[in-house]
């Protein structure tokens, strides 16, 4: 059933987050757990968003256009970002800087 497996997610996330804090108690304060951290914390959020949709009696579809809608644009703008620094970078090396800014762009 749809609960089951929402409540068997929100106990996954919630031992994660335990896990998290006892790295985070130990005194590991290295890059790889904070990008540890940060990655479950992500991962979390996704359990949670879903335990919500699976717990909620109906549907709405207007608020599910704008959610996805909003997802969407902030997938592409991240896309984005890190294709026109990675470019900029590369063009940067055989090009002028105004060149390469206008060439990224």
């Amino acid at each position: 059933p749809p609960a089951a497996a929402a409540a068997a997610g929100c106990c996954c996330c919630l031992l994660s987050a335990a896990g998290v804090l006892c790295l985070a108690g130990s005194g590991m304060t290295s890059h790889f757990a904070r990008a540890f951290a940060v990655s479950l914390g992500a991962g979390m959020s996704t359990g949670i968003g879903a335990c919500l949709v699976f717990l909620t009696p109906s549907l709405n579809r207007s608020l599910l256009a704008c959610t996805l809608s909003f997802s969407a644009g902030v997938m592409i703008y991240v896309s984005l970002v890190e294709v026109i620094a990675v470019s900029s970078e590369y063009f940067a090396k055989s090009r002028s800087e105004a060149s390469a800014a206008a060439l990224a762009t």
